[in-house]
């Protein structure tokens, strides 16, 4: 007999729960402390900064974005921004 494991509804459920994805995107809130070309780099209230790169494929939900705005973006699993929109 081959033992396989299985994964219930609940072992889904805790991990989107934890703020984790199953296809490997996730969402990135901070103040954005640096914008060079199209490379955001925003600093989260852990203090760690993550740099985002956006380009074409980009959805920017917002207009202009800046030094000091606080931002919320969906990112793949490499920190490319899917999207970008500003945050309160």
């Amino acid at each position: 007999m081959i033992w396989t494991p299985k994964w219930s509804g609940t072992s889904c459920g805790c991990l989107l729960g934890f703020g984790l994805s199953l296809n490997g995107n996730h969402t990135i809130k901070g103040e954005v402390v640096n914008v060079e070309g199209p490379n955001f780099f925003v600093k989260g209230k852990d203090g760690k900064e993550v740099h985002l790169h956006t380009d074409s494929t980009t959805q920017m939900m917002t207009g202009i974005i800046g030094k000091g705005d606080r931002v919320e973006a969906q990112v793949n699993e490499e920190n490319h921004a899917l999207s970008i929109r500003s945050a309160q």
